[in-house]
């Protein structure tokens, strides 16, 4: 009975397995996605929004995005931010906590309790091709339906998705990015960029037009960049240095270590049978 049970395991082992559906993972850091508005209040008293991108909790109440979308909420005082979740609550009045131009980062608070699930980066990440998932609120999708229902946008809303792969890492204008080539667009600004297992590879921040139709390219600011700018505001984010293991890795470990302990016992079992 050994002998087949150990044969059993050996045929699993060399089956082919499943490969890691990362759309779980993806679906859990998304919860934590948010819609960041710039607005404002018209003569009338009426709603306007002037712009909005996209950010992502790192603590309780604390955001991350770009820091050209709030460059608007800092030069006037009429002007406002405000976050939109992607379900349940209502929107919530922020304030910028820090900015850094060069980097294009902003910190934000929520006035109010809005308590999502924080994000991990990847504190060494360093793949050249690396799949990847942007995640936001792009212009596109979110647009404001007509005079009659001027505030589609206040509205808790799932974020979109895009695919793609990291290109390459480097600077530009001496700040660490990464280009890649999942499909951004105006309001993804300050969205999270993950890989497969929906950990922060960076900072979706703005794209590059090729004059040339040589394609277009997606930057990203670099953790490199995003880990020190919260930590001089007294931010401790979730890091992890692990690799992003699929599904199917962990399955082939977990029927090695399978097929070893069968194997052994198999040995064992037969030495009996021999000694008898």
């Amino acid at each position: 009975m050994r002998f087949f049970i150990f044969l059993a395991v050996c045929f699993a082992a060399v089956l082919p397995l499943p490969a890691k559906s990362a759309e779980a993972d993806i679906e859990a850091s998304a919860r934590g996605v948010v819609r960041i508005l710039v607005v404002t209040t018209d003569a009338r008293g009426f709603l306007r929004v002037l712009g909005h991108g996209t950010g992502f909790a790192v603590a309780e109440g604390k955001f991350v995005t770009n820091a050209h979308v709030v460059r608007n909420a800092l030069r006037s005082r009429n002007v406002r931010l405000a976050i939109v979740p992607p379900k349940g609550d209502r929107p919530t009045l922020a304030r910028v906590v820090d900015y850094d131009d060069r980097a294009d980062l902003a910190l934000i608070e929520a006035q109010s309790g809005l308590s999502l699930p924080a994000l991990t980066f990847v504190s060494n990440f360093t793949s050249q091709s690396a799949d990847v998932v942007a995640v936001g609120y792009p212009g596109v999708v979110d647009t404001v339906t007509g005079d009659d229902e001027p505030n589609q946008m206040v509205r808790p809303t799932q974020p979109t998705t895009g695919r793609g792969t990291v290109s390459q890492q480097r600077k530009v204008r001496n700040v660490r990015v990464v280009l890649h080539s999942a499909t951004i667009a105006r309001g993804n600004s300050g969205g999270p960029l993950l890989d497969d297992c929906g950990r922060i590879v960076g900072v979706n921040s703005f794209s590059g037009l090729s004059q040339a139709n040589e394609g277009e390219f997606f930057f990203a600011i670099a953790n490199a960049e995003t880990l020190p700018f919260l930590r001089r505001n007294d931010v401790e984010p979730k890091v992890t240095d692990l690799p992003c293991r699929s599904l199917a890795e962990i399955e082939a470990e977990e029927a090695q270590r399978l097929a070893a302990i069968a194997k052994q016992e198999a040995e064992e079992q037969a030495l009996l049978e021999a000694e008898e």
